[in-house]
């Protein structure tokens, strides 16, 4: 099993190293999203940019249980509780209080987790070198601070989006 777990964490990195060089910074072009939403912008622009939906991070392995493909990842994260603090995955509303927020935003701002004042344990993600950018960071505040809908597009969010997000404002 210790092999296993090695090997998963070993592969989880590999391919957020090489799913860093995506360019997700936010620069938004002419181009429509294919996203219809928020949610499905950060799918696409966050999740899935930076190999978070790998099959050894938060695809078919589960890393700490939590599925992020586009079928399961919105019923894992809305008010489910994390494994690690006081805190649930993503609390509709308010940033501070979702684990996930926390843990990219240490690594894109360069805090420790354990320094909060309910520490977080873990590591920050995206795991490897890479850090989310200003851009996907803002867009992932917006939306938890929009509400955190599945649908419609939370004002503020087209700021940050990588591509021009149009639809009904949620």
């Amino acid at each position: 099993l210790m092999k296993f777990v090695q090997y998963a964490t070993v592969a989880c990195a590999l391919v957020t190293v090489a799913a860093c060089g995506t360019d997700s910074s936010g620069t938004q072009n002419d181009q429509k999203c294919d996203a219809e939403s928020t949610f499905e912008q950060i799918q696409q622009q966050i999740f899935e940019a930076q190999g978070c939906t790998a099959s050894a991070c938060h695809g078919d392995f589960m890393q700490g249980g939590l599925d992020l493909r586009p079928e399961s990842a919105y019923a894992n994260l809305i008010n489910v509780e994390a494994s690690s603090g006081n805190y649930v995955r993503v609390f509709p509303g308010e940033q501070d209080l979702s684990v996930l927020y926390q843990k990219v935003a240490a690594k894109t701002e360069g805090f420790e987790l354990s320094a909060l004042p309910s520490p977080i344990g873990g590591g920050t993600m995206p795991t490897g070198p890479g850090a989310l950018s200003d851009a996907d960071l803002g867009l992932l505040r917006v939306w938890i601070r929009g509400g955190a809908p599945e649908t419609g597009i939370v004002e503020g969010s087209e700021e940050f989006a990588s591509c021009k997000l149009e639809g009904e404002i949620a």
